[in-house]
């Protein structure tokens, strides 16, 4: 079980090391900067979503009964959305600034997409960390970012 946990880290680390490289050789000097403010803020929000409700989701769904489990994902899915929207919310006030720098105008327009569409994703690796389907976790990681990094490839090739 933690060989599991841990193969799924490296591996999922290994991954995005690899498709980092890609993008930077395949990447002008200004799209990759583009990228690294969009990865950066949009990692930032997606540790504030998974800090906020990971942690707590998997704490009480543990050992709760049927009843309180179903309570307790309704209750996780709900603050999940609220703050995506928080997040489109904002980014749709920032528009209004007029916001010149490519980067975080990339940001502003896909990361509440991204955020929204990675919700399902995580919330899936949360629900199966709950009943240590760690073999689970390890093959969704593998489809993720391994997907990922075959669109990287086919760029190149």
């Amino acid at each position: 079980m933690h060989f599991l946990s841990l193969s799924g880290q490296v591996i999922s680390g290994l991954l995005g090391f690899i498709s980092f490289g890609i993008i930077a050789r395949i990447s002008d000097k200004s799209s990759f900067g583009n990228w690294i403010v969009f990865i950066t803020a949009y990692t930032f929000f997606e540790m504030l979503r998974n800090g906020m409700i990971q942690t707590s989701l998997v704490k009480f769904l543990a050992g709760s009964t049927p009843e309180n489990a179903r309570k307790i994902n309704g209750a996780g899915w709900f603050i999940s959305l609220v703050f995506s929207f928080i997040y489109i919310l904002t980014g749709l006030m920032l528009i209004r600034f007029h916001i010149n720098d490519a980067g975080w105008l990339i940001f502003i327009r896909y990361g509440a997409i991204s955020l929204l569409f990675s919700l399902p994703y995580n919330y899936a690796v949360w629900l199966l960390q709950v009943d240590f389907q760690f073999n689970r976790i390890l093959i969704l990681r593998l489809l993720n970012q391994g997907s990922f990094v075959i669109l990287l490839l086919a760029q190149v090739i």
